[in-house]
């Protein structure tokens, strides 16, 4: 198995020459790296971000559209943005394929001297270890967090806490802003289900979307087995079926949640306060989104008046699409009064598009207890796929809402 090494810059861009372009997430940067080989040229040549988030997308309502994947190419660079990577002897075909955990692309290289095919998987820059359920200081999430923000490139944070894994913050966590791999499978005594917990009690719902357990910023981040909970709930009726968020995903690319449950108290298993499990806040260009997976273990427990809620409009980009996968979605008596009461499994805003719910592989059916529709799509939306789920169980007594619901 080949490794990328550690870049260096280039000052050029790469020679002339029958090249093969191919488009990965291998940086940090917004929008996805395009991938330069040649002919008796050793290493891979990326240029990070060179196709922008807008490339390709439909006009906007303002009639502009984002520059199209040649021209975003096409555009000549800072020589910083240039980065060779050693992959063995010179390439002449690369892939992009998810190996491993993370949310950075793995490549699969066939180089001209080789007769099989070599393996570059991605590699954490940092691993932070958090050893302590205290709200602040060295081994603290807090700490691994602040410390994955300001170490540029993909970090792990990974687990290792004595006895009960329940952290409660005391003010809102960091905005996640680095790809980074929140690894809850790290914690001793890990089979297949949980065992870190964040409680967002204390988090104020001062303003809107503040109270999430965790916020991710941008691409590249993983989410892997947390149990997000909120056993109190504000002290006052929110205003908005919002309030009260389990993850908030913002501006999202190549982003992964798996394995994750919102919505239990971690104590009694009783329905908590949260009031929307995932939310994914939409700024105009949102790119690959997986929620769950197929894989075994993969899918998560989202448990809330609105277990996932996607703001409109979202947008399809090079990068891939929205998957919803292998997930149980349960919305219950809400805790509150409040506008979402009864809410919809999935809710998709206005404008929606590339959102796959289900499919026909083992394991990639979602599953419905709701009180209001099992997915509400809100005005226009295109190239949605919805196969294979299980949109509610048999109940004697229980408020029934229509399986699908497109206004």
């Amino acid at each position: 198995r080949s490794r990328l090494t550690a870049p260096r810059t280039r000052t050029a861009s790469p020679g002339p020459g029958r090249a093969h372009l191919a488009v990965a997430r291998l940086s940090s940067r917004k929008g996805q790296d395009l991938i330069l080989t040649g002919e008796g040229t050793p290493g891979l040549h990326v240029r990070k971000g060179a196709v922008d988030r807008d490339a390709g997308r439909a006009p906007r309502a303002s009639g502009r559209q984002g520059p199209s994947m040649a021209t975003a190419a096409r555009e000549a660079p800072p020589a910083d943005d240039w980065a060779t990577f050693d992959a063995g002897s010179a390439p002449v075909a690369v892939a992009r394929m998810r190996l491993n955990g993370d949310g950075i692309d793995d490549l699969v290289v066939l180089s001209e001297e080789q007769s099989r095919l070599g393996v570059s998987p991605s590699l954490p820059s940092m691993i932070f270890t958090v050893t302590n359920t205290d709200d602040s200081g060295t081994g603290s999430l807090r700490w691994a967090m602040e410390a994955a923000n300001a170490n540029p490139g993909n970090d792990t944070i990974a687990f290792n806490i004595p006895g009960t894994a329940v952290i409660t913050p005391l003010t809102r966590l960091p905005v996640l802003t680095d790809p980074v791999f929140i690894d809850g499978t790290t914690q001793p005594g890990y089979m297949g289900a949980p065992r870190v917990g964040i409680d967002i009690q204390n988090v104020p719902t001062t303003e809107f979307y503040v109270a999430a357990g965790l916020w991710l910023l941008g691409p590249g981040h993983t989410l892997r087995a947390l149990w997000l909970s909120d056993p109190v709930g504000p002290t006052t009726t929110p205003s908005h079926e919002k309030d009260r968020i389990g993850i908030l995903i913002d501006e999202p690319d190549s982003v992964f949640i798996e394995d994750s449950i919102t919505g239990y108290d971690f104590d009694t298993l009783a329905r908590d306060k949260i009031t929307t499990g995932i939310f994914v806040k939409d700024q105009g260009a949102v790119g690959s989104l997986t929620i769950g997976g197929a894989a075994t273990s993969a899918g998560n427990i989202l448990i809330a008046e609105n277990p996932l809620w996607i703001e409109s409009p979202m947008g399809l980009t090079p990068s891939g699409e929205v998957r919803i996968e292998g997930n149980s979605f349960q919305t219950s008596s809400p805790p509150y009064d409040s506008p979402g009461a009864g809410g919809s499994g999935i809710f998709v805003g206005t404008l929606a598009s590339a959102i796959t719910v289900g499919g026909t592989a083992t394991g990639a059916a979602n599953s419905f207890d709701t009180f209001g529709p099992c997915m509400l799509v809100e005005g226009p939306a295109s190239d949605l796929l919805v196969q294979g789920n299980r949109l509610g169980p048999d109940r004697a007594t229980a408020q029934s809402g229509d399986g699908i619901r497109a206004t």
